[in-house]
């Protein structure tokens, strides 16, 4: 009977163990409601001009180096290069801000760009950002609009990053934002909801991954936890000194820096979704 007993609370102490690393509480946080989704640029006048994301023969585009508008509508005689400026919010048509997503008329292969990196900032890094020195007002990591110049420096924020194995995120100093990077190349922004003190539940997960805490947590759990669109997390989360950088006045995109590289956020006006892309400094 006793040797019966042993087995028994051996099986049920396994089957808890393998519980408790795939089980993801749905309320991590006593009494806190789920983090607030934000409306991206809600409300903008821009987007009665610069609607070319609402028009379902265009396409989402990243802006490659070298690319213009004049070369990427040679075979598209309906439209000229200053009306898809127009469409985009784009400041200047002979300089496009590299990493942004534009809109172009679908025909022109918009979609085939290769496919994006797992993990959005593993090619660029977690450190100090540095600057060029060919403009008043420099670009960050000599990314932007060539040869046109910022209309205004970078700002320095810090931020906090952490990769999952479908994605990203990242906390900023200066939003207090969360930005869920997602493999599609989109991107959604959260509030962060946590407040110090919050009773947080432990997760244990899986061998070499990690899991969310504090506000990352509530996102993630929001996002369905570890069955969700993120995933577990790869890493721990890790600060970084960043900067902020409006691509242009018109601009639908920032940038923002990380040293090797640039990480590109093109918002549209009252949505929930962006583009995201990740940018590699100029050698």
């Amino acid at each position: 009977m006793k040797r019966w007993m042993m087995t028994v609370v051996i099986v049920l102490c396994n089957a808890f163990a393998t519980r408790a690393q795939d089980a993801t509480p749905a309320v991590p946080f006593a009494d806190t409601p789920p983090p607030r989704l934000v409306i991206q640029l809600e409300n903008d006048a821009r987007a009665a001009t610069c609607s070319a994301f609402q028009r379902d023969a265009f396409a989402s585009y990243f802006v490659r180096a070298g690319d213009t508008l004049a070369a990427l509508l040679r075979d598209t005689p309906d439209y000229t290069p200053t009306q898809i400026a127009v469409l985009n919010c784009i400041d200047d048509p002979a300089a496009l801000p590299v990493g942004a997503a534009i809109f172009l008329p679908a025909h022109i292969g918009a979609g085939d760009q290769g496919v994006p990196p797992r993990d959005p900032l593993a090619l660029l890094g977690l450190a100090r950002f540095q600057l060029t020195n060919t403009c008043a007002h420099d670009w960050i990591d000599g990314i932007g609009a060539a040869p046109r110049c910022p209309d205004e420096p970078a700002r320095a924020i810090y931020a906090v990053y952490q990769p999952f194995s479908e994605g990203g995120m990242i906390w900023f100093s200066d939003t207090r934002q969360i930005v869920v990077l997602l493999e599609d190349r989109t991107f959604r922004i959260f509030e962060d909801g946590y407040q110090e003190g919050m009773p947080e539940s432990v997760l244990i997960p899986p061998p070499g991954m990690s899991a969310p805490v504090r506000g990352f947590r509530l996102v993630w759990d929001a996002l369905g936890g570890a069955q969700g669109d993120l995933g577990w997390a790869t890493l721990p989360e890790q600060g970084f000194d960043s900067a902020r950088q409006a691509a242009g006045r018109l601009s639908y995109t920032t940038y923002i820096a990380a040293t090797g590289g640039t990480l590109a956020l093109t918002e549209l006006p009252d949505s929930t979704v962006g583009f995201w892309s990740a940018v590699s400094a100029p050698s």
